[in-house]
């Protein structure tokens, strides 16, 4: 499952439904609370990162919007956190 963060209310009903091989992408003010996640497939969107003046941290695979177009792809199924 691709689980679709976009702000930190939506990760905050994402996490209730994490499971350890699940992915998680955060984007938009999701990447504020990237770092929260405990996923081994965590990613952010860089371009998000870099206009916020965050850095990445440990954990966290940054990716641009065609890596996320194929992670999509790659996934049998999704849900959008708002």
């Amino acid at each position: 499952m691709l689980h679709l963060v976009s702000n930190s209310k939506g990760y905050s009903a994402c996490k209730r439904s994490l499971l350890p091989d699940d992915n998680v992408l955060f984007l938009g003010n999701g990447v504020y609370v990237a770092e929260e996640t405990a996923c081994e497939q965590t990613y952010a969107i860089l371009q998000d990162v870099k206009a916020r003046g965050l850095s990445l941290c440990a954990g966290v695979k940054g990716i641009d919007y065609d890596d996320f177009v194929q992670l999509v792809i790659s996934t049998t199924s999704s849900v959008t956190w708002t």
